[in-house]
Protein backbone atom coordinates (compact mmCIF):
# COMPACT_ATOMS: atom_id res chain seq x y z
CA UNK A 1 0.00 0.00 0.00
CA UNK A 2 1.01 3.55 -0.74
CA UNK A 3 2.39 5.73 2.45
CA UNK A 4 -0.03 7.99 1.77
CA UNK A 5 -2.98 6.20 1.42
CA UNK A 6 -1.65 4.68 4.31
CA UNK A 7 -2.26 7.82 6.13
CA UNK A 8 -5.09 9.00 5.11
CA UNK A 9 -6.55 5.26 6.39
CA UNK A 10 -4.79 5.72 9.91
CA UNK A 11 -5.80 9.78 10.38
CA UNK A 12 -8.32 12.15 9.48
CA UNK A 13 -5.46 13.59 6.62
CA UNK A 14 -6.64 13.98 3.38
CA UNK A 15 -4.27 12.69 0.77
CA UNK A 16 -2.56 16.13 0.19
CA UNK A 17 -2.27 16.61 3.61
CA UNK A 18 -0.09 13.43 4.00
CA UNK A 19 1.80 13.98 1.18
CA UNK A 20 2.45 17.39 2.93
CA UNK A 21 3.41 16.17 6.17
CA UNK A 22 5.54 13.04 4.14
CA UNK A 23 7.44 16.00 2.34
CA UNK A 24 8.07 17.84 5.47
CA UNK A 25 9.62 15.46 7.30
CA UNK A 26 6.85 14.35 9.82
CA UNK A 27 6.59 10.43 8.64
CA UNK A 28 8.87 8.01 9.58
CA UNK A 29 8.68 4.74 8.08
CA UNK A 30 10.82 1.60 10.06
CA UNK A 31 13.05 4.61 12.03
CA UNK A 32 13.44 6.45 8.85
CA UNK A 33 12.43 10.08 7.48
CA UNK A 34 10.53 9.33 4.02
CA UNK A 35 10.26 12.35 1.71
CA UNK A 36 8.33 9.89 -0.97
CA UNK A 37 4.15 9.61 -0.33
CA UNK A 38 4.14 6.69 -3.41
CA UNK A 39 6.37 4.59 -1.19
CA UNK A 40 4.95 1.43 -0.76
CA UNK A 41 4.59 -0.52 2.58
CA UNK A 42 3.69 -3.11 4.47
CA UNK A 43 0.67 -1.89 6.55
CA UNK A 44 1.77 -5.50 8.81
CA UNK A 45 5.26 -5.32 8.93
CA UNK A 46 6.20 -1.69 9.09
CA UNK A 47 6.40 0.70 12.00
CA UNK A 48 4.94 3.86 10.74
CA UNK A 49 5.41 7.01 12.68
CA UNK A 50 3.48 10.31 11.98
CA UNK A 51 5.03 13.47 14.42
CA UNK A 52 6.34 10.60 16.09
CA UNK A 53 3.34 8.62 17.28
CA UNK A 54 2.59 5.51 15.98
CA UNK A 55 -0.29 4.50 13.80
CA UNK A 56 0.82 0.70 13.48
CA UNK A 57 -2.46 -0.01 15.13
CA UNK A 58 -4.68 2.84 14.19
CA UNK A 59 -5.88 1.24 10.17
CA UNK A 60 -9.30 0.11 10.27
CA UNK A 61 -10.87 -3.02 8.89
Amino acid sequence: MRLDKYLTQCTELTRSLAGAAIRQGRVRVNEKVIKSSSLKINELTDVVLLNGQSLTDKIGP
